[in-house]
């Protein structure tokens, strides 16, 4: 057993000098080096003619230097032997300390240690700064940009050993204080093998977009992650050299803080048509018809594709002409990554309805934007062809002529009935009319009320759930069931709590719903496990369908009657 330092921790025959019960003590340590993030253990062993009553050693360490864990344990032996022709047969017991020691920073640190207020011996410790085995990035390709502007990012692990994470950190939610933030949900997060410097590592990135939010300097905040692996040590006896001599090494690898400077966009020479849109930008236009009657319908398809923040740098302006009729335009929005860059696409028709006939000519259309590249405004325009309208086509009427003829004289009476039985029928049909108006505009109010909706979408949801899979691989039945979860509260509370963390959801259940404690908690613990089977590959809890489903139930609004 090595010893502390260069010093040997003798053993100590205390029988004449210590209690009665310790006949004979000594200590070693393991090592004399370590690094930052590994363990040494230090051993005392006492041999006591009692099996009971011996206090622990005192250890007294210097600061810096701490007792991470500790533990003991007892053998018994027998002694037999023969003075002056008296045979002696002792029974001894001999308990092992046995103490965990680490340290977090570099340096030479001291050790002590005492058993029953007599010193066993004393040394140091060498502890050296951990190894670089472990390393995580962030990496952008500028630091420097505007409001608006999209700043791809790459969050970069690497590392010399296999490791276990036991956390993986929320990078968007970490990165995103100030900014508007996407990363791919469909990512794989799986290691890599790379050469670097002529060595094999291990590489996994998330990739993701950032759009800064206001101008001014700001921080891409420091992430931790903090991992453990299996180190091999050497062997101390034969035995431990068959086996295999390992130690958990724990440690927290954490990215460097990165300064940005957010440049807002200039307010001279701003085109009117400008909306707040900031990258690389195109549009595109068509009619699906140019040539109609009066009355009839035709479509106008504009498309605005560019790398700006999403649903955030405005639409294509175009206003229609008098005599033109217009409903309403419904918008298609798309996204897609090409090479680490976000592309957001609008797809918006808008329905024309000429009322009259005639050439009817149309406004171009136009949409502005700020080139960051170029540093000035840029503007397109597509000039769209004119309207052809052809008069409203002609209804024919077919009109029957009827000769009248005589019928039966008819008494006053006959005459009061006739017409009472064509009002009562008036009125039992106006009554009826009301009665299903009535219903279809509460059955058209209940269908477009927003808890209707989250009800569909919840129900949706549930047998997306209940059609997983049974057979995919765990981190992939995780991925789909935290799919399902962030769908279903995005549902009820909005996208804007997709950019909370697990540990922030249930305040934000107990405040916006509601929600008691523990059905909070319980969905927070829910998101958080799903990410660690996702990420890092922990073990998947059987029970989550199970658990997503009971969530969706609670989500559900309910019925007004």
């Amino acid at each position: 057993m090595a010893r502390i330092g260069n010093l040997i921790l003798v053993a100590s025959a205390l029988a004449s000098q210590a209690s009665a019960r310790v006949l004979k003590a000594d200590a070693g340590i393991d090592v004399q080096r370590m690094k930052v993030g590994e363990q040494a253990t230090l051993t005392v062993q006492a041999r006591v003619d009692v099996p009971s009553g011996t206090p622990w050693p005192e250890l007294q360490l210097a600061e810096g230097l701490s007792v991470v864990g500790k533990d003991s344990s007892a053998s018994t032996s027998r002694s037999i032997s023969i003075i002056n022709g008296s045979r002696r047969d002792e029974n001894l017991v001999v308990i092992h300390f046995q103490f965990r020691l680490s340290a977090k920073k570099p340096g030479t640190y001291p050790v002590s240690i005492s058993l029953e207020g007599k010193p066993l011996g004393q040394g140091q410790i060498v502890v050296e700064a951990a190894a670089q085995d472990v390393r995580t990035a962030t990496i952008l390709d500028k630091r420097t940009l505007y409001v608006g502007q999209q700043l791809p990012f790459t969050w970069r692990l690497t590392t010399e050993e296999q490791i276990q994470i036991p956390k993986f950190p929320d990078v968007r939610t970490a990165l995103g204080n100030g900014f508007y933030s996407e990363t791919r949900d469909s990512q794989q997060l799986q290691f890599k093998p790379v050469m670097e410097n002529d060595k094999q590592t291990w590489r996994l990135d998330i990739t993701g977009n950032l759009f800064p939010l206001r101008a001014g300097n700001q921080k891409l905040p420091s992430t931790s992650l903090e991992y453990r692996f299996l180190k091999a040590l050497p062997p101390r006896n034969p035995m431990e050299a068959m086996m295999g001599r390992t130690m958990v090494v724990n440690g927290t690898a954490r990215t460097e803080e990165i300064r940005l400077e957010i440049l807002p966009v200039p307010e001279s020479g701003r085109p009117a048509t400008y909306q707040g849109g900031v990258g690389s930008f195109k549009i595109q236009s068509r009619l699906e018809k140019n040539s109609l009657r009066a009355g009839d319908g035709t479509t106008l398809i504009l498309t605005l594709e560019g790398d700006g923040q999403p649903q955030a740098s405005g639409t294509p302006v175009w206003s229609p002409p008098a005599g033109v009729e217009t409903y309403p335009p419904q918008d298609e929005w798309t996204r897609s990554w090409k090479n680490g860059v976000l592309w957001t696409k609008l797809v918006r028709k808008i329905v024309l309805v000429p009322r009259q006939s005639g050439t009817v000519a149309l406004d171009s259309v136009r949409f502005s934007w700020w080139d960051p590249e170029a540093r000035k405004f840029q503007s397109a325009a597509i000039e769209l062809p004119a309207l052809l309208v052809a008069p409203a086509a002609e209804v024919q009427a077919d009109t029957t002529r009827r000769n009248g003829h005589s019928g039966p004289m008819l008494s006053g009476w006959d005459r009061f009935w006739i017409g009472f039985g064509k009002i009562s029928a008036v009125v039992w049909a106006l009554a009826l009319i009301g009665i299903l108006v009535w219903r279809l505009v509460a059955w058209i109010l209940v269908r477009r009320s927003r808890d209707y909706a989250v009800r569909k979408g919840l129900t949706l949801l549930d047998r997306r759930l209940s059609r997983l899979p049974k057979d995919r691989p765990a981190h992939r039945i995780a991925q789909e069931l935290r799919t399902i979860l962030s769908e279903a509260l995005a549902l009820r509370m909005g996208e804007e709590v997709l950019a909370y963390s697990s540990q922030e959801l249930p305040t934000i259940l107990r405040e916006r719903l509601g929600w008691r404690d523990e059905d909070a908690i319980a969905v927070g613990n829910l998101s958080e496990s799903l990410q660690a089977c996702e990420f890092a590959g922990l073990e998947l809890d059987p029970n989550s369908q199970k658990h997503v489903a009971g969530v969706l139930v609670l989500l559900r609004p309910s019925k007004k009657q």
